[in-house]
Parts: C-alpha cells; sequence; structure tokens
C-alpha cells in the first residue's frame, strides 16, 4: 500500500531493520546514481553545456554515497538489477533528452522523501547527513529541468510513475 512520506519515514524510525535496509539502498542508489551519470558524461550527444553540469552531479552523488556509507556498518553490494525505480523507467529505451527529463523526474521524487527525513525524528546523524545532501537534490532537479526539453520531460511521466509505484509511493 503506498504510503506518503510523513508515513513512511514515521514507520521507519519506528523499525531499526528498515532504517538500516533503508539506509543500504540509499548508499546503493547514490553510488548507482554517480556511475550511471559518469556513463552520461560520455554519451556522444551530449553538449559542451550538458557536460560540466552532469559531471557535477555525478560528483555530488558520488560524495552523497560517501556520506551515506558512513553511517553503515559495512557496505552492500552495489547492483544495477535490483533497482526498482530504474527497471520501470527502463533507460536503455530513452533519448538523451528524455534521460535527462528521467533524471529531473528522479531528483524530484527524491526531494520529498529527503525533506520527511530532515524533518523528522529520526537519529541526529542520520538527519545532519540527509540536510547536507537536500539542497545539492534541489540543485539537480532543477539541473535536470533546465537541460531537457518539456516534451521530454511529458513522455518520461508515465514511466516515472511506474517507478514510484514499484517503490509503493504515494502519486
Amino acid at each position: 500500500m503506498p504510503k506518503t512520506s510523513k508515513e513512511w519515514v514515521e514507520e521507519l524510525s519506528q523499525d531499526s531493520l528498515k532504517l538500516h535496509h533503508w539506509l543500504e539502498r540509499q548508499y546503493i542508489g547514490e553510488e548507482l546514481a554517480a556511475r550511471r551519470l559518469e556513463e552520461l558524461c560520455n554519451h556522444p550527444d551530449l553538449t559542451d553545456k550538458q557536460r560540466p553540469i552532469i559531471s557535477r552531479i555525478a560528483k555530488e552523488e558520488r560524495l552523497h554515497s560517501q556520506w551515506i556509507a558512513a553511517l553503515l556498518p559495512s557496505l552492500p553490494e552495489v547492483n544495477y538489477d535490483k533497482d526498482r525505480y530504474w527497471t520501470q523507467v527502463d533507460l536503455k529505451s530513452l533519448s538523451l533528452d528524455e534521460l535527462l527529463a528521467a533524471g529531473h523526474h528522479a531528483e524530484e521524487m527524491r526531494l520529498e522523501r529527503i525533506q520527511a527525513v530532515v524533518e523528522s525524528s529520526l537519529p541526529n546523524n542520520i538527519r545532519e547527513v540527509f540536510a547536507k545532501i537536500l539542497p545539492m537534490e534541489k540543485f539537480h532537479s532543477r539541473a535536470f529541468e533546465s537541460l531537457a526539453s518539456k516534451e521530454a520531460l511529458q513522455a518520461t511521466e508515465e514511466k516515472h510513475l511506474a517507478g514510484r509505484l514499484a517503490l509503493n509511493l504515494e502519486i
């Protein structure tokens, strides 16, 4: 059953195993984002305007993964095959413009959850890490939105909604 971010974080704060699993998923997600964006920097159609922005976002995603790694006693395996959201988005089928739009949708979705974490009763060390991540993710969302066309943003909306459903996020 889909939950609001507030409901979700309240449930998370009551269960240390779920919290640990979620932190592992966050580490994996940030690490995969960094890797995918590093790969995207080599896309032949990426412009000289787009490449430095994507490179900056990739470096920041790697930094986020390092911050989250510091919250974990050990690091989980990072595997592309277990990524529920991006499996639904189907990156291989998207044009460059649609990839940039998909980046915007994903970052927007994360902002809602990160804000809920920052405002929650989770332990201070977790809230502090996500408070550092939040402004960077806001920049990522705006950057991807500015790089993508309105048509691509609309064209990827349905895949984004399918990804949200795969994560049991309220739409």
